[in-house]
């Protein structure tokens, strides 16, 4: 069964529609909280969306998009360092998608190596990995040349 949220963005004010999937779904019940975040590209930014387990919206927050690097910071590279295991905050309370990123963050691939492997979007990947560094489960971005 498809169904779809719509909110209007607080940002350019056009409306927004938000597919609400079996997945997301199952994502928010299997969720602590009860509450899962779907982000949708929205051209200059993302609106994220949070969901519980019926589908109804909670929340919903506006981020800027990362803008390409322009070609003199082209060889710099955002990397996701990883918390030591025992100092991790509960891991139950991550998305399927935070923990693949945690997974795939070993100190050495890029932000852009992970959304490769995951087949995501970079800027989807981005916005999970400052999550994840706002909540503690990152230690830090490294960026290197």
């Amino acid at each position: 069964m498809y169904r779809e949220a719509r909110i209007k963005c607080t940002k350019c004010l056009e409306e927004v529609r938000i597919p609400i999937t079996e997945e997301v779904m199952e994502r928010a019940k299997a969720s602590p909280s009860g509450i899962t975040s779907v982000a949708v590209d929205h051209g200059n930014h993302v609106v994220l969306v949070y969901l519980d387990s019926e589908g109804k919206e909670r929340g919903t927050e506006i981020m800027d998009a990362m803008v390409e690097e322009k070609p003199s910071r082209a060889g710099l590279r955002q990397i996701p360092i990883p918390q030591k295991a025992g100092d991790l905050p509960r891991v139950s309370a991550l998305t399927e998608e935070e923990w693949r990123i945690l997974t795939l963050s070993d100190g050495n691939r890029t932000i852009e190596e992970i959304a490769f492997m995951m087949k995501a979007r970079r800027i989807q990947v981005k916005i999970l990995v400052e999550r994840l560094l706002n909540r503690g489960y990152l230690e830090r971005i490294e960026v290197r040349l």
